[in-house]
């Protein structure tokens, strides 16, 4: 095992296993509390790949849900019900990069961190589980579609991508539920959920060379097929939004409207880190509440609490949103669109730089006594090709130039407004 991170006072160790799994145990000393998760780059923007010889392998949307759902079940039972009996708390999750699975306790972590290894390693489902479970997903997508948070920013990412996944909810369709198959899932399963495309995650008080020989022991003891050499799929997304404007309704009592601006994705990670970063840094000193305009718009009653704004940039992807409920739509539009474009052209000064970057850096640091966040923030850091330690050297050093570079990713032009008003509205 390889030690890391003594400029940060952290004790991570990290092996790469025969098999191909990536393990890292991040020690706390003093803790009695474990937090573990297991997680697959598998997300629900994966919906297609290359083959070795260039055949485009194709998931349904949703696949990555639905087969969440699918690695809970077992011939010993509900995994679910193993857990809860050993008092232990643990759950799942798929967002568009990744699927995690995961638990926390402060027992002894052998048994149930075998349990995780074990059931995430290993589908076990038939046509007739898989029949029953297309009407509990069907009924969680019609659920979701009547939360109206989640439905707005579906509707943002629908108005902005034609091609990208980021169109499709997560959950996919009812149609692509329903057309779901056993051979799907295990497809699926098979190329994505292999150890080497793998990473354990374990952050514990507990002796981290205990927490190793746990996992070589367990994986010592399992065969595994080759996996097939994949390689990610380039979705030819035009430069242009899907829809400059949409309006829909909902049984809401407060009308909300979304602006947002679509921005070109960076392959290479450093770069793209640093400039998601720099923007990040950017929208904070526009949007955030400590801003004379969203003071002036709360006073105005442009925006409430409910404001929001985001950025990122991806491999293949990035945007710019900016939320609020509002009354008064095209007068909000009108100020976003004016900061946005002073926010282009005047970028950034070096003084408040400097405080969010300092803000910003504190919050990472406290991250890393939040067990599972710190987790999924390794992980996710891993797999953008980004060292968690190496992330907070890079906010460090973030300068005024860089601020620049990331503004010159920003194009204005491409524009997708989206409103959302109660039922029997008239715009």
């Amino acid at each position: 095992m390889s030690r890391l991170s003594e400029k940060y006072r952290e004790k991570v160790y990290t092996e790469k296993l025969e098999n191909g799994l990536h393990v890292v145990i991040i020690n706390k000393e003093g803790y009695v509390r474990s937090h573990a998760l297991f997680m697959t780059p598998f997300g629900a923007m994966k919906s297609k790949m290359y083959s070795e010889d260039k055949e485009i392998v194709t998931f349904k949307d949703g696949l990555a849900h639905f087969l969440e759902h699918k690695m809970f079940e077992s011939k010993e039972g509900d995994i679910m019900d193993r857990f809860s009996a050993m008092g232990i708390s643990a759950n799942a999750f798929t967002s568009y990069n990744e699927t995690v699975y995961y638990f926390s306790t402060s027992f002894d972590i052998q048994e149930p961190l075998e349990l995780l290894l074990d059931f995430v390693q290993e589908l076990d489902c038939d046509e007739a589980s898989v029949e029953k479970e297309k009407g509990i997903i069907v009924q969680e997508l019609r659920m979701y579609a009547q939360m109206s948070d989640a439905k707005f920013v579906q509707e943002m990412f629908s108005s902005l991508y034609k091609a990208h996944p980021l169109s499709i909810d997560i959950g996919g369709s009812e149609e692509s539920v329903n057309s779901t198959t056993v051979e799907d899932l295990y497809q699926c399963y098979e190329l994505n959920y292999h150890p080497q495309n793998m990473t354990l995650i374990v952050v514990s008080g507990e002796d981290p060379n205990k927490i190793m020989e746990i996992v070589k022991n367990n994986q010592s003891k399992k065969q595994f097929k080759d996996l097939p050499k994949l390689e990610i799929y380039s979705y030819n997304e035009p430069k242009e939004v899907n829809r400059e404007k949409y309006s829909f309704q909902m049984d809401i009592t407060q009308p909300r409207f979304g602006l947002a601006f679509k921005l070109c994705g960076i392959n290479d990670d450093r770069e793209r880190y640093t400039l998601d970063l720099a923007l990040k840094i950017l929208m904070e000193s526009y949007f955030s509440t400590s801003n004379v305009y969203v003071q002036k718009w709360l006073d105005e009653r442009l925006i409430n609490d409910s404001f929001v704004y985001d950025s990122e940039i991806g491999r293949d992807y990035g945007y710019i949103m900016l939320v609020s409920e509002t009354e008064k739509m095209d007068a909000l539009k009108e100020e976003f669109l004016r900061v946005c474009h002073e926010m282009v052209e005047k970028g950034i000064d070096d003084s408040l730089l400097s405080s969010i970057k300092k803000r910003l850096y504190g919050m990472q640091i406290k991250l890393m006594n939040r067990f599972e966040d710190y987790a999924i923030a390794y992980g996710r850091f891993y797999y953008n090709g980004i060292d968690f330690f190496e992330s907070l050297d890079i906010l460090s050093n973030i300068t005024k130039e860089d601020v620049k570079r990331s503004i010159e990713h920003i194009t204005l032009e491409h524009m997708a407004e989206v409103h959302l008003l109660p039922l029997n509205s008239d715009e």
